[in-house]
């Protein structure tokens, strides 16, 4: 083997490593635009994007484009004092009526 050939190899390897690097690239680009965007689901469209080499591409353009996908703004899902004391209350009573109905289905 000639000094030719050791080059020829030892390009066609860096050129396979630029290659695979630009795929990986790519294939997280989505996850990467909606960690930017601070998307809520940014975990998930990353491994959309990363699955779209196994589906063809399809879901790597779903996960591209619900990474720029802009979410509305849900119902706050924050509660107040009041509002937590109130559905203590309200488990209080729903696990105290299922421990009785337990109890009568016991003496049955």
């Amino acid at each position: 083997m000639g000094g030719l050939d050791v080059l020829a190899i030892g390009v066609t390897a860096f050129l396979a490593l630029v290659v695979l690097a630009l795929g990986i690239g790519v294939l997280v680009l989505p996850g990467w635009l909606a960690r930017k965007n601070g998307h809520p689901q940014a975990e998930a469209v990353t491994w959309c994007g990363v699955l779209g080499i196994a589906t063809g591409g399809i879901a790597w353009v779903v996960a591209l484009v619900w990474a720029l996908w802009k979410p509305k703004g849900g119902p706050e899902l924050a509660m107040t004092e009041s509002q937590a004391h109130e559905l203590a209350t309200l488990l209080a009573g729903i696990s105290e009526r299922t421990a009785r109905l337990e109890a009568d289905v016991k003496n049955l």
